[in-house]
């Protein structure tokens, strides 16, 4: 009988992964791809303003022609506008107006990542995931999303950043993930 000998750091190392917070602007970060909350069947129209001239024009037509999108899946698009080259498109609520949920949240990041396994994405870039308006707050929803990453057990993504132009914004991705690691 043969026995495989490894230690809980090989177990653990298998599926840490490095998250970063960036201040910048996401749309010339330099990653594999950036993930794009929308709805099932729209892109939020703060995001388009963001993508405006670099491609977002076409994301939002790729996703119109493809929808709906189930919550929980992801959706891949080109973007050669932005230094990213692509986009993991994921659904965080059913209708443009709906509130978004903590669980839904965690569904979308986890298909962000798991499309990042398959495509083999080494690096992904996420936006905040939810605006200050209505549903989860941004610190709650950064939390889960921070959580849900925590948990992911895949060789691909390497690095997952969290960006944002505003110091305000990159502090609470900062504080949710220093939670985090206080609670493993």
């Amino acid at each position: 009988m043969a026995f495989l000998a490894f230690s809980a750091f090989d177990l653990l190392a298998y599926r840490v992964m490095d998250v970063h917070v960036a201040q910048a602007d996401i749309t010339v970060f330099a990653v594999d791809a950036i993930v794009i909350p929308c709805s099932a069947s729209a892109v939020n129209p703060g995001i388009l303003r963001i993508l405006e001239g670099k491609g977002g024009e076409e994301i939002a037509m790729e996703l119109k022609a493809k929808a709906p999108l189930a919550i929980g899946a992801a959706m891949i698009a080109a973007c050669p506008g932005l230094a990213a080259h692509n986009a993991v498109l994921v659904p965080i609520i059913k209708y443009p107006d709906d509130d978004v949920a903590t669980e839904l949240l965690r569904r979308a990041v986890k298909a962000a990542l798991i499309a990042a396994k398959m495509k083999r994405y080494q690096t992904i870039a996420l936006p905040p995931m939810v605006g200050q308006e209505g549903g989860s707050t941004l610190a709650e929803a950064t939390r889960a999303v921070v959580q849900e990453i925590r948990t992911h057990n895949a060789e691909f993504p390497h690095k997952v950043y969290f960006v944002d132009s505003s110091e305000e914004v990159t502090q609470i991705f900062e504080n949710a993930i220093k939670y985090s690691q206080h609670s493993l």
